[in-house]
């Protein structure tokens, strides 16, 4: 509770109308669902429950969580393949207790967006079955740079492929939103985002086989952009994208926020430019979200390693669920979006804390030589 209230990185778009802050605090729930000591159908259940609200909120948790449990349940079917394997009992590796409950929870996060992808297509009365029906239109234009032999798929004209912005990284922005941009000029020649749908799959899988060098080095630039202290500070501190804006660029709270805030009697009395107004919760925002952004992304980017640098005891499954889940998030991130964002990295809190907690535990329990030789060398 409090890093969510303390996190520089979620403020004023991912807390006023972004599902960001939301999932985030439904993550910690399916962490608390997944550490719960309890039976296998209550397991299933809890799971599937905190899956289901976080898969409807934000989409972009499933690959992860599906690729961290499929990990961690993969270690743990080796670990006890080999501790069996001595007495020549392998064969009765299914039936160890903590397989079981990483399978569980596999089966209910897999039933969980399977329900949400039907439960999405009833309500926006799609055709097939999908958890988000414009998924191909972002990707789209997140590898728009790497597409220029590839348009004469699309059902554009020469003339439209010839009046399209640059396919520039810059413009990546520009084209998934832009009226001229590319996602909008191949939408306009299908009557709805579902009928363009297969023809953004052709448009993506082309790129895939034809390009696998240029969209890897797409992929890595961005994921460098990342970790670029130069880059990711200013733009931190511009406030791009998150509300908390220099002083000059005014946002402008609606008038139902300022009756609510007034109703609740907050003081100083609420203004229209009071998420610009100059302020030590606009100061720590500016100045603390880019370093903070940078250790999340740092931490995810090497979590594999924070894995193996814990003893082997100390090694449980959660952790390797918990560090996969970072590594393969970012990897998610870095890949599908159309621009720096730095709320997008507000699930790294759990997973990097966790992480934190688990070494500090390990620390303590397990002295280290060069800890013993300092102690000692102290006494001296």
């Amino acid at each position: 509770m409090i890093i969510g209230v303390l996190e520089p990185l979620g403020y004023y778009w991912s807390r006023s109308f972004m599902p960001d802050s939301p999932a985030q605090s439904a993550f910690v729930l399916l962490y608390a669902a997944m550490l719960w000591r309890s039976g296998g159908l209550t397991r299933f259940m809890l799971v599937f429950t905190m899956g289901f609200v976080l898969i409807s909120l934000r989409v972009v948790y499933f690959p992860a969580i599906l690729t961290a449990l499929i990990i961690a349940a993969a270690c743990r079917f080796l670990a006890a393949r080999n501790a069996l394997k001595p007495q020549g009992h392998a064969r009765n590796v299914l039936a160890d207790p903590a397989l079981r409950s990483w399978a569980i929870a596999l089966a209910a996060i897999l039933a969980a967006n399977v329900a949400y992808a039907y439960m999405n297509t009833k309500m926006t009365h799609g055709r097939v079955l999908s958890t988000d029906v414009g998924d191909m239109e972002f990707l789209v234009g997140a590898l728009s740079p790497v597409m220029g032999d590839d348009l004469d798929k699309t059902p554009l004209t020469a003339a439209e492929r010839a009046a399209l912005p640059p396919l520039t990284y810059q413009n990546r922005l520009r084209q998934t939103f832009s009226p001229d941009g590319l996602v909008l000029s191949v939408r306009r020649h299908f009557a709805s985002t579902e009928d363009a749908r297969p023809a953004m799959r052709r448009l993506l899988l082309s790129v895939a086989l034809h390009h696998p060098g240029a969209l890897a080095e797409l992929v890595l630039r961005q994921w460098l952009d990342y970790l670029n202290p130069l880059l990711v500070v200013p733009n931190q501190y511009a406030g791009r994208l998150s509300g908390a804006v220099p002083v000059g660029q005014v946002i402008s709270l609606p008038d139902r926020a300022i009756h609510i805030l007034e109703s609740w009697k907050v003081r100083p009395a609420p203004t229209r430019d009071m998420p610009s107004k100059p302020s030590v919760a606009l100061w720590y925002l500016e100045t603390f979200g880019g370093i903070w952004s940078l250790v999340l992304s740092y931490y995810a980017t090497f979590s594999i390693v924070w894995v193996y640098l814990l003893p082997g005891n100390k090694r449980s499954g959660f952790v390797v669920f918990t560090n996969s889940f970072a590594f393969f998030y970012l990897a998610t991130i870095v890949v599908g979006a159309n621009q720096l964002v730095t709320r997008y990295l507000l699930p790294l809190d759990a997973p990097m804390l966790y992480t934190v907690c688990a070494a500090i535990c390990s620390w303590r329990d397990n002295p280290t030589v060069e800890r013993r030789q300092f102690s000692t060398k102290a006494e001296k």
